[in-house]
Parts: C-alpha cells; sequence; structure tokens
C-alpha cells in the first residue's frame, strides 16, 4: 500500500484590478515603499491511497483559500511646501501609483534646482 499526499490549486483569481495608496505624513515627498500585487487562488489537498498501483481511495483533507492583494504604495507627502503637498495629495487621488511616483520626481527635481 502507498499513500501520496495530492496538492492541486485551482481556481486562480487576480482579485482586486486597483491600486492602493496611502498617504505617509512621516516620509518627505519622494519617499516611496512599493509591495507589489499578488493573485487568490484557492487550493485542496487530498490523501491518495494506492494499492498494486492501483488507486482505491482519495480523501480530501484540506480545502485553503488565499486571498489577492494589489499593489500597494506608501507615498511620503511631508514638505513645508503647500504647492507641493497639494500637487502630491492630487497625484494620491488618482489611483496611479506610476503618476505619483512621476508628480513626486518632479517635484523633487524642482526642489533641487531652486536657490537655497
Amino acid at each position: 500500500m502507498k499513500v501520496l499526499l495530492v496538492n492541486k490549486n485551482f481556481n486562480i483569481y487576480k482579485g482586486a484590478i486597483y491600486e492602493n495608496i496611502i498617504a505617509d505624513s512621516g516620509a518627505v515627498i519622494g519617499a516611496f515603499s512599493i509591495q507589489s500585487a499578488h493573485v487568490g487562488y484557492r487550493a485542496r489537498l487530498w490523501k491518495v491511497v494506492y494499492e498494486d498501483g492501483v488507486e482505491v481511495s482519495r480523501e480530501e483533507v484540506n480545502t485553503s483559500t488565499y486571498s489577492s492583494s494589489p499593489r500597494t504604495a506608501r507615498v511620503g507627502v511631508l514638505t513645508s511646501n503647500p504647492d507641493h503637498y497639494n500637487r502630491m495629495m492630487a497625484a494620491i487621488a488618482t489611483g496611479s501609483i506610476d503618476y505619483c511616483q512621476a508628480v513626486a520626481a518632479q517635484i523633487v527635481a524642482e526642489s533641487s534646482a531652486a536657490p537655497q
């Protein structure tokens, strides 16, 4: 008699298609922390018993569900310049991480070019 545990993933799904953006008032504009998206799926685990190479029984012993998660960014908004803050908050409101990065890069470049 041979006993095997067989794991099978099924129903792979992407779930949420949006991006999650968190304004971080403790980090300066230009600071980003990005977590990639994860697909969700369901999995089953079976106990399969073979005798003389022939399957004689199959029993489901576990079912698991793993949730999907969206691409998530923590975006720095700390600045003493109200115009920069408002532009960054407007970028966050678009829901696009890539756009937030572009606006932050623009603000950082402007700040670096400004006379001290």
